[in-house]
């Protein structure tokens, strides 16, 4: 199994040092739509040459009827993850076997929902553990609950940990749940003994890109509040740990992903869709705060430790379709990344770098 290098820094985007914590602030008007113009071409033509979905919480017929334009283009896999939502029938091997073996989808990883007991990992069932996909441990922080010895154990066994952080970052002004978060995974990187190797894979973190908020708060109020400004302050610090990559994913924000209609759809395709002139308005309003999240998260992580996916995180009660939220996601990304090759990284090769063998 192929461990995970630590990523080169991504071009175009400003190098960093340990120190000063807070980046330094955005103006409004780089959000205003005066200034959304891309930085190449059309940003509804602008498409990732290959695609991994690295967060497939459906069923993969399912899937694919959602994702309609991303199987136009060459889908390199998926990522299952296998956490079992409200409505849907609980794991057993006759299900996995039905959601592993039913697709002619290329299947990147598997990531298995797990429960970290006091004395270590609960045991994964054998029907997983002897899948031919890859293994990723998915995991939900806890605040003083979560046990960093055990993350770095699935860490140094070859294992990628998918990281859900279920609290809502947006509703509270305190420091105490994000520094939490950094010493968590401080010390599950660094907090082996003295002259231990370092683990190599990677803990993708979920929940943060975007963060749960209320669409009810203004845009201009959201960005001047002390929890936007924090959330900056924070991520520029969990970007310091090169092993921890952010999954970019419909956020927990009350309403699903404003729908949108077929790229390159004539004016009485777009008019058929169902497509109204609210749902374009509502998603411009939602690429205009993805874009003020993705943005700090791109200056310090870079494009190159952003991973895409289209269910939404396992905390996350917010429904999405997937050619909505990947219509959305690459319209944002084409708009603030300058290179082809961050479209690419963002929508495909990251996941497969992190996630594949």
């Amino acid at each position: 199994m192929s461990t995970t290098a630590n990523p080169p820094p991504s071009p175009g985007v400003s190098s960093r040092r340990p120190g000063g914590k807070i980046p330094p602030k955005l103006p409004l008007s780089v959000f205003s739509a005066a200034a959304t113009a891309p930085l190449t071409a059309d940003p509804t033509k602008v498409f990732p040459n290959a695609i991994v979905d690295a967060n497939v919480g459906l069923e993969l017929p399912e899937w694919s009827e959602q994702a309609g334009d991303l199987t136009r283009k060459p889908i390199s896999g998926v990522v299952l993850a296998l956490h079992t939502r409200e409505g849907q029938p609980p794991l057993d091997e006759e299900r996995f076997n039905e959601l592993t073996q039913s697709s002619s989808v290329p299947i990147t990883a598997i990531i298995a929902p797990t429960h970290l007991a006091d004395r270590g990992i609960s045991k994964l069932p054998s029907y997983i553990t002897s899948s031919p996909s890859p293994i990723a441990f998915g995991v939900s922080f806890a605040p003083g609950g979560t046990n960093p010895d055990d993350i770095r154990l699935i860490l140094s066994a070859g294992h990628v940990v998918d990281l859900d952080v279920p609290w809502n970052s947006q509703q509270s002004e305190s420091d105490s749940e994000w520094n939490a978060l950094e010493d968590f995974i401080g010390k599950a990187v660094n907090g082996g003994a003295e002259g231990s190797p370092k683990p190599t894979k990677a803990i993708v973190i979920s929940n943060l890109l975007p963060p749960p908020h209320s669409l009810h708060v203004p845009i201009v109020k959201l960005m001047k509040s002390p929890v936007y400004e924090k959330y900056q302050e924070h991520i520029s610090s969990l970007s310091f740990v090169t092993n921890v990559y952010l999954k970019f994913l419909p956020p927990h924000w009350e309403d699903p992903t404003p729908p949108s209609p077929a790229p390159f759809a004539t004016t009485s395709e777009t008019t058929g869709s169902g497509v109204t002139s609210q749902d374009a308005q509502a998603k411009d309003e939602w690429k205009r705060r993805v874009r003020i999240y993705l943005g700090p998260a791109l200056d310090a992580f870079g494009y190159s430790r952003i991973i895409f996916g289209t269910s939404p995180s396992p905390s996350s009660t917010s429904a999405s379709n997937a050619h909505d939220w990947y219509t959305l996601a690459r319209e944002v990304v084409a708009e603030i990344v300058a290179e082809q090759d961050g479209v690419d990284a963002i929508f495909g090769k990251n996941a497969q770098t992190v996630y594949g063998q």
